[in-house]
């Protein structure tokens, strides 16, 4: 005597021998297995005929897994190319706030204040250490990873620039030209000496959190990085 439950269950065993072996792609199978047999007895087939119609509109085990790899592979690539992307925003997203940063702190001279463009600037900032854990976790596949690589040797490369203090700017750099009016080129040696001159670089708190800043995401990146080799060798 025919038994629909166990039929169903052997030919569950069929798909898993076949290589799909992720439970929510076989439990999607399943259920619409059932639907189509439910179907089949509603055009007054028996149950026989309606379970072998319904495996037969479901299609074999191999080529089940070939629809389910392509699919795989698909969503892979896009989940890829997203994860190059936002490890370029983001990138680009701390730079963009450093340097806003530097523009309001340090612009000629060192003056930090705590303004509306301040506290942008700091959250924009916060927020990217957020993104790059994040990023840093499900980066897992080749090319993303390489990309995330690529962007935290760049920002390393940001982090040491940032330590030295920058060249004094005076007269010497910014030169007011030749004037006819010795009064005007007083006043305009002046205005250079009080606008544009560095008295004194920018403290050293101040370059060593820049520079602990752009390291952030390297370090992030070898740390899970090396957290997930040293699993691979437990599992192993």
């Amino acid at each position: 005597m025919f038994d629909l439950e166990k039929s169903i269950a052997e030919w569950r065993q069929q798909m898993l021998a076949a290589g799909i072996k992720t439970p929510v792609p076989l439990g999607e199978l399943e259920n619409h297995l059932r639907e189509e047999i439910e179907r089949g007895m509603k055009l007054n087939l028996n149950e026989v005929q309606a379970f072998k119609a319904a495996v037969q509109s479901i299609g074999q085990g191999g080529a089940l897994r070939k629809e389910f790899n392509k699919v795989k592979a698909e969503r892979g690539t896009l989940r890829a190319i997203a994860l190059i992307i936002s490890w370029l925003v983001v990138g680009y997203a701390l730079v963009y706030a450093t340097i806003g940063l530097e523009f309001h702190w340090n612009f000629f001279n060192f003056h930090e204040k705590l303004d509306a463009e301040t506290v942008k600037d700091i959250a924009i900032i916060l927020a990217t250490g957020v993104g790059f854990w994040f990023l840093a976790k499900a980066s897992r596949d080749m090319a993303s990873r390489v990309v995330s690589l690529l962007v935290c040797l760049l920002l390393a490369g940001f982090a040491i620039c940032a330590i030295f203090p920058p060249e004094p700017l005076t007269q010497a750099h910014v030169s007011p030209g030749h004037s006819s009016d010795p009064a005007m080129g007083a006043f305009v040696s002046l205005m250079l000496d009080n606008t544009f001159s560095r008295h004194a670089p920018s403290p050293l708190w101040y370059r060593g959190s820049l520079t602990l800043l752009f390291f952030v995401p390297g370090i992030l990146w070898f740390s899970l990085e090396h957290r997930r080799k040293k699993s691979k060798k437990v599992y192993a």
